[in-house]
């Protein structure tokens, strides 16, 4: 989900390039995000439960949508 999440992000700034400072600072904000749902979670009462795996997951999931990012953008000529 968070793969997704980057690869549209990344495909509505335009010029992009992986290795600016722009796109690291978008898949920071979108890790913060994932990290921030999870510590919500910890901290609620809704009968969701805090897993450090998942932040783990997100994070990784959104290092897989940078690199998959600029060959799949080629491909579909994002």
């Amino acid at each position: 989900m968070y793969a997704v999440l980057v690869i549209l992000a990344l495909s509505s700034r335009i010029p992009r390039s992986l290795y600016d400072k722009k796109t690291w600072q978008l898949a920071s904000i979108i890790a913060l995000y994932g990290i921030a749902l999870e510590l919500l979670q910890k901290f609620s009462y809704l009968g969701r439960t805090f897993e450090f795996l998942d932040i783990i997951a997100n994070i990784s999931g959104v290092l897989v949508g940078i690199i998959i990012f600029d060959p799949l953008s080629k491909i579909l000529k994002l």
